[in-house]
């Protein structure tokens, strides 16, 4: 019998199983595992190239049917607990992919109790926790503790799901709590939609209160992250973690992106020195490896497209870079044949630019978005762990651009055409996207929101770019009154909107078709009493006239929802 097992479960993404590589080589390195001491289960529907390397190295893997899709598709952990091997040991430590062992953790490692580390930041809120735990029955009453990177608290037991131990003594009457839950929280109309990627952690909060059974609190050390500014580890820089959470935060060849603070990085950089080296042994002795890595790295979209050559096996990688350089030069491409004059755009805007190149694989030729999408984001400030909404989002940068800034978006769009990640320089604004694809920050619903069954007042931000003067008036006073309802009492409605060249009056054309009559369609002060109508303070209002390139004025509008109304 063995003393532990280390588990996880790799998806299809070619990320998935880069991290999953990464994961294995540290656990080995780091003395933390032996070869016969690791079991992975890979989601049934990919590529044989993953179970081939892992065969090839000695390890363990099982392939197993995923646990859902969409929000769904973050519980696949779940499945790794019907393994019968798991449960010939004395203890089980489940880990996310994106984990990587500095240290070894067996010290860590007892039978007295589960362990697990509590959330970093309060997610779900301690509202909606509460809201659902109070649906569930359970009797037991949850103890509330702090977050580890803010002064929020929520359930001691509401923890991050990248490390669980488990003493096996209890994985079966865990597993079948922790999926009934998970279900519970996933089937449920009054959770959050951007908050049912929490079905796991939060299903395992409520089985374990449920069960009763003995839990104790993994170190932050054990379990951190670095995915945050550098500014927000001021209080843990002293530490010396075992296991880094990078989440995607990783190059296109696998590896870990430095944080930006000296004693982590090096760390980080210790860390890639053993992924390099085991990826240049792998790929040296296995011959379909490195077209395998080159199909991986070129289908693998991370958080920051890197490509670093500094470990020596350019030689096979050639190939690979050449293809990002190719597709770096589409989006320089892209962006210079809009016109548009980098030496005229501010600091932001050029970001914008980048961003949004690099994430959709185009810049808008629309000029006016170059002004509202940094006034959109100016006026929303602070936007971490807000929730927002972006209406009729079509395809553009501010929703991924939240997301990275640590807010819960939802987009909502119901254009017939629908588009599939990664980016193109072929796309424009038109068009669905699934930005969850892109980040996990963000829920996509491909309809109407009036007919979304999204909660009212939910909504610390709602904002729609260039959205109302494209449909006809009586549609976009519903609309207006839906996002007055989806807002939260002194939620921040922000609207740009296009007026027709020298006037006040809307823009009435949509995909090159006439809306409506333009003295029927409506103008700014038609909008300014729609708000107020329904109890929305405007706070900003201001014209944009002599856009270059445009064919359009533009007013931005910023409302606020009235503490009073009903």
């Amino acid at each position: 019998m063995h003393d532990h097992y280390f588990s996880c479960v790799v998806d299809n993404k070619a990320i998935y199983k880069l991290q999953a590589l990464n994961w294995l080589w540290t656990l080995l390195a780091s003395g933390t595992a032996d070869r016969d001491e690791i079991i992975i289960h890979i989601i049934k529907g990919g590529d044989l190239a993953f179970s081939q390397i892992l065969d090839y190295l000695g390890i363990t893997f099982h392939m197993v049917d995923r646990f859902g899709e969409g929000e769904a598709a973050f519980c696949n952990k779940l499945v790794q607990l019907g393994t019968p091997e798991l449960r010939q040991a004395n203890c089980v430590v489940l880990c996310d992919t994106d984990i990587a062992f500095s240290k070894d953790i067996r010290p860590w490692l007892n039978t007295n109790a589960i362990r697990a580390k509590i959330a970093d930041y309060p997610n779900p809120p301690l509202d909606v926790i509460r809201r659902l735990y109070a649906a569930t029955g359970i009797t037991a009453r949850p103890r509330n503790a702090r977050t580890d990177f803010s002064r929020h608290s929520t359930f001691e037991m509401n923890c991050n799901g990248g490390v669980y131990i488990i003493p096996t003594q209890w994985i079966s009457v865990l597993s079948q709590s922790w999926v009934r839950w998970a279900r519970f929280i996933l089937e449920r109309r009054d959770t959050p939609l951007v908050y049912r990627k929490h079905a796991d952690q939060v299903g395992f909060c409520f089985a374990m209160l449920e069960l009763g059974l003995p839990f104790e609190k993994l170190p932050l050390s054990l379990n951190f992250p670095t995915h945050f500014s550098p500014s927000e580890y001021s209080a843990v820089s002293h530490m010396n973690p075992l296991v880094y959470h990078y989440h995607r935060r990783m190059n296109q060849n696998g590896d870990l992106l430095p944080l930006g603070i000296p004693r982590f990085d090096t760390a980080i950089d210790q860390i890639n020195e053993v992924i390099r080296t085991q990826r240049a042994r792998l790929i040296s002795s296995l011959p379909t490896a490195t077209e395998t890595f080159m199909q991986w790295q070129n289908n693998s979209i991370p958080e920051e497209p890197e490509v670093n050559t500094h470990f020596g096996l350019r030689h096979l990688l050639n190939k690979v870079i050449a293809r990002m350089n190719s597709y770096r030069g589409a989006i320089r491409k892209s962006t210079r044949s809009e016109g548009i004059d980098r030496s005229q755009l501010t600091d932001l805007q050029a970001t914008l630019v980048d961003f949004s190149s690099s994430k959709l694989g185009f810049f808008t030729q629309t000029p006016g978005r170059l002004h509202e999408y940094p006034w959109a984001i100016n006026e929303a400030g602070d936007v971490y762990g807000k929730k927002m909404l972006d209406v009729g989002a079509g395809i553009n940068p501010l929703p991924l651009w939240f997301a990275s800034r640590g807010a819960h978006v939802v987009t909502a769009d119901n254009h017939p055409i629908i588009r599939t990640g990664p980016g193109s320089p072929h796309w424009d604004e038109w068009g669905y996207l699934d930005y969850s694809s892109m980040d996990a920050n963000v829920a996509s619903l491909h309809c109407d929101i009036v007919d979304s069954g999204l909660d009212n007042n939910s909504f610390d931000i709602v904002y729609s770019i260039s959205v109302l003067e494209h449909i006809r008036r009586s549609s976009r006073q519903l609309l207006i009154h839906k996002m007055a309802s989806l807002l939260k009492a002194d939620g921040i409605l922000l609207l740009t909107l296009d007026l027709i060249r020298g006037t006040d009056n809307l823009w009435n054309m949509s995909e090159g078709k006439v809306v409506e009559k333009v003295d029927s369609h409506g103008d700014v002060e038609s909008i300014i009493t729609e708000l107020t109508t329904e109890n929305l303070l405007i706070r900003k209002q201001k014209k944009l006239t002599d856009i270059s390139g445009g064919r359009t004025d533009i007013v931005l509008i910023k409302a606020v929802k009235s503490p009073f109304s009903a």
